[in-house]
């Protein structure tokens, strides 16, 4: 087994500092030849825009995993609010009824109702076929995905 030197080491390390010294300096030259050459004024620079296209491209997975957080984050909050307001409506209609109070006008709750069913129908049309169905956050990411492609 070889031994390596302090000295030997620090040569090394200080070899590949200049050869990235060097090899970003041939890329900032390269960059301006390249923006002489290809770019005239008031056009875009290719060099740039690759360079902002890598740039998004690494980004890109950070924000499609906060997306899913807050496809799950909003799901979650759907779903609690839509059995609270359940729950809410049939407390409030023991509430009346105990206290004898007028019955609730349950038009209110059958729109609410409807709009449920309504969001339940969309989720369903995103099934897959043979009956086999896409989880819901599957079915949040289609209707989200549609939405986006319809305003854009």
């Amino acid at each position: 087994m070889a031994v390596i030197s302090r000295q030997s080491i620090e040569d090394i390390i200080a070899a590949l500092r200049k050869g990235e010294a060097t090899l970003d300096q041939i890329a900032h030259r390269l960059e301006e030849e390249a923006e002489q050459r290809f770019c005239k004024p008031g056009e875009v620079n290719p060099v740039q825009l690759v360079k902002r296209i890598r740039k998004l491209a690494s980004e890109l997975p950070k924000l499609q995993a906060s997306c899913q957080e807050l496809l799950s984050a909003k799901q979650g909050l759907v779903d609690a609010a839509q059995n609270q307001l359940v729950a809410n409506y049939n407390l409030l209609k023991q509430v009346c009824d105990a206290a004898g109070a007028k019955r609730l006008n349950d038009e209110e709750f059958n729109s609410f109702k409807e709009s449920v069913g309504e969001l339940n129908r969309k989720l369903h049309r995103h099934s897959l076929p043979a009956g086999q169905l896409l989880s819901r956050m599957d079915i949040n990411h289609a209707i989200a995905r549609n939405a986006m492609a319809t305003h854009v």
